[in-house]
């Protein structure tokens, strides 16, 4: 960890690990402006990411879903009342894609250094994958 801190000039060594996770967590540098602007950037960065995943990680599966994933930013009526971000899935005959939703309710909760791995997670290969594939996720974030 350290040395991505360095990377990212955070060099202080008189401060632990947790101490440079705050600041990192008070750094404008890992957030999307609180704009609708700043919602397409993320909304196109979550599209890039998982660009990527398909390139590096589709040749780890033998079965993949047929069903397309659209990712969506939670409706505004919703957002209070909505996690983080969560997965609905695809209809079983793929008519519907599944949809990885991200709550983008303040830009300051959904920082760019969590972004990789939370597309990874509730997307692909993460739950559009898997719910393809299982009767139900026991992931208390998704909609089933």
């Amino acid at each position: 960890m350290r040395e991505i801190f360095v990377r990212e000039g955070m060099n202080d060594a008189s401060k632990s690990v947790g101490e440079l996770m705050q600041d990192l967590a008070k750094d404008e540098r890992f957030y999307f402006p609180e704009t609708e602007e700043g919602r397409k950037q993320c909304i196109a960065e979550f599209e890039a990411i998982v660009e990527r995943s398909r390139k590096e990680l589709y040749p780890l599966f033998d079965i993949k879903p047929k069903a397309q994933l659209k990712i969506q930013a939670v409706p505004k009526h919703e957002e209070e009342g909505q996690p983080g971000a969560y997965y609905a899935p695809a209809s079983i005959d793929g008519s519907r894609p599944g949809i990885f939703f991200a709550n983008l309710r303040s830009m300051r909760e959904m920082p760019i250094y969590h972004m990789e791995t939370l597309t990874i997670h509730e997307a692909e290969p993460g739950h559009h994958f898997q719910l393809r594939y299982s009767k139900k996720c026991k992931c208390h974030y998704c909609v089933n």
